[in-house]
């Protein structure tokens, strides 16, 4: 059974160790967080068709692998192989899980948080993320004064945190395009490796063109704000305002003629923590490719995998942006990963003497 439309917070769930986290998060429906961040950024998405339509999730993953099932776990069965239950499944696809990493960047003073994925190189471990994160305008900014702190713990807090560098980035004055990449490294000056599981360079399929099938997303959403900031629009039913988690899924109902409540952000994004999307990849008008994995503010760069010929799963992207206006606003953009930007990841996992 997919989960029911009307959302709402009951007494149990107020209750479960992942709200109790986070403390300050509002645990009454009457008190909708603000979500109108102005950012580039994933969306919500709808699932199935008919009577059937609900909200695609994200599913806390824990350190060890496994999943939190306190919400209806049906929509994973995509991912399962013939003969295995959800858990076997989870468990196969642990190195993806576990190289999803949060990342807080800091360029030229000005900070966002992304998600990234850590690559095995040949004798270094290296993180691909994306390259639209926040610039100061006002004067250069380079990959030689871009640094962050990379999290790869379920909670993605200031628990081990590894410092990083920014070694390149491509696509800076158009962010949102085709060459929407970035490639951190350690500041350490060791032969670094990841603190759980990375990505040989192998897995990656490059140039991946049109995209069909499942479509899995491992990273973070950035934790809500604080539920005191009356949203732009008092009545979110009818929020129309850009860039906004409301308005977003308004125009996602109205494009869909879905006769679904508007999404609650606390159960459908497990704020701050390691999560599991899935979706499916849709033929795009535009070029890039488009997929129904929901997402928000923080899971740009999150790897994206899908099932090659063989059955395999592989990294064939990154989670981009939500699409806004036009024939695709429904659903969210990806940016396929090029072969160039495979050389480079080979090049920058060999330390350098």
């Amino acid at each position: 059974m997919p989960p029911p439309s009307n959302q709402s917070i009951s007494a149990d769930q107020d209750c479960d160790p992942v709200y109790q986290l986070f403390p300050y998060i509002p645990s009454s429906p009457s008190e909708l967080p603000s979500m109108a961040v102005s950012s580039l950024f994933g969306g919500p998405c709808v699932h199935g068709d008919g009577n059937s339509q609900f909200w695609s999730r994200c599913h806390l993953i824990y350190d060890d692998g496994q999943l939190e099932t306190y919400q209806d776990p049906s929509e994973l069965d995509v991912i399962r192989d013939v003969g295995e239950s959800l858990q076997q499944a989870i468990a196969r696809l642990n190195p993806y899980s576990l190289s999803a990493c949060r990342l807080k960047v800091t360029s030229s003073n000005q900070g966002t948080e992304l998600s990234g994925v850590w690559i095995k190189g040949l004798t270094r471990d290296v993180i691909l993320t994306v390259s639209h994160f926040k610039k100061d305008t006002t004067k250069p900014t380079s990959a030689s004064n871009t640094t962050a702190e990379a999290f790869t713990t379920m909670i993605g807090s200031t628990f081990s945190a590894v410092p990083i560098r920014c070694e390149l980035f491509h696509d800076f004055d158009n962010p949102g395009g085709p060459r929407d990449f970035a490639i951190f490294t350690s500041c350490s000056g060791e032969n670094s490796r990841s603190p759980a599981h990375s990505i040989p360079t192998t897995e990656i399929i490059p140039e991946a063109g049109s995209l069909s099938g499942i479509a899995i997303s491992f990273g973070y959403n950035t934790i809500l704000p604080e539920g005191k900031e009356k949203h732009p629009d008092p009545n979110i039913h009818n929020c129309n305002c850009t860039k906004c988690w409301y308005g977003s899924s308004n125009s996602v109902l109205q494009r869909l003629n879905a006769n679904l409540s508007p999404p609650d952000p606390r159960l459908l994004l497990a704020p701050g923590l390691r999560s599991i999307s899935v979706g499916q990849w849709i033929p795009a008008q535009d070029q890039q490719p488009c997929h129904t994995a929901t997402g928000w503010y923080g899971t740009s760069g999150s790897g994206m995998y899908t099932r090659d010929g063989e059955g395999t799963i592989r990294l064939v992207a990154l989670f981009q942006l939500e699409i806004f206006k036009g024939p695709d606003s429904e659903m969210n953009q990806a940016v396929v990963i090029p072969s160039d930007v495979c050389k480079r990841l080979d090049e920058a996992g060999v330390m350098k003497p």
